[in-house]
């Protein structure tokens, strides 16, 4: 009789036991996982928003503190209105300023004068409530020139821009009525959804998810009400130092005829 050695090998209940420890070991990296991906996506949620208003407003406040003069070279006139584009009332601002196109950069590195056109509108995808920025480089060009369009930020419900004039917020600003003056400085109010909604709902009624307040001081503005009131001191300085002198020869003639009576 031939007896055969017995190889080693595992047993049906040894292999059952290993696919179970293997498939626990799967169960767990995936509830790690899934854990990981959740606080993920609850990060991006609470910081996206935040982010992505920090960033609108970072690059509009730029803009702004380079806004020229109207009466400068190609520089035309400073105009806030409110939009009419969408139901949610924001404001829309038509400015000229120092700075670089991003699709029309200056060789010389030293930026150049362009129009910039804030407003919200809805993208030519039919993507709702979006904050743009148009930059028009080429002043030269005829009217119809073309300009590059940025998305700085989607699903805007609130695009607020007020305008201070030394004595109260306006809601509005033309400079042409205001004798060619920049405000002295411009609060904008910016919020948005997160995410952006995909279609255009009513959002008037729910707060915004975030929302930021800046205030921006405009370097080249004119203080029309000190201009004015150093006009006017001057103006009565002027006929103070008048009055004085008429006084002063009307005097003279009095002195010089005393003078000839005591002569004689």
């Amino acid at each position: 009789m031939i007896f055969r050695s017995r190889q080693p090998a595992f047993t049906f209940l040894e292999l059952v036991l290993a696919m179970a420890m293997v498939s626990m070991l799967a169960l767990s990296l995936y509830a790690s996982l899934r854990v990981g991906f959740k606080a993920r996506d609850t990060a991006i949620r609470a910081i996206g928003p935040v982010r992505a208003t920090e960033i609108a407003a970072t690059l509009i406040q730029r803009d702004l503190e380079s806004a020229l003069p109207p009466t400068g070279i190609l520089a035309g006139p400073f105009i806030g209105q409110l939009s009419a584009e969408n139901a949610l009332n924001t404001s829309a601002l038509e400015y000229y300023c120092l700075g670089q196109g991003p699709e029309h950069p200056d060789p010389t590195g030293q930026g150049g004068i362009r129009r910039i056109n804030l407003l919200v509108t809805t993208l030519p995808d039919g993507t709702p409530n979006v904050l743009v920025r148009q930059i028009t480089s080429n002043l030269l060009a005829p009217s119809g020139a073309e300009y590059d369009q940025e998305v700085l930020c989607r699903g805007v419900r609130t695009f607020a821009l007020q305008y201070w004039d030394g004595t109260i917020w306006q809601d509005t600003w033309d400079s042409t009525e205001f004798d060619n003056s920049l405000p002295i400085a411009v609060q904008l109010t910016l919020g948005i959804d997160w995410p952006a909604p995909r279609t255009n709902t009513t959002l008037t009624n729910a707060p915004p998810t975030h929302q930021i307040v800046r205030t921006i001081r405009l370097a080249c503005y004119r203080d029309m009400q000190a201009e004015a009131a150093a006009s006017t001191a001057a103006g009565a300085t002027g006929g103070a130092t008048g009055g004085a002198s008429s006084g002063s020869s009307q005097r003279a003639p009095a002195s010089g005829g005393a003078s000839q009576g005591g002569g004689r």
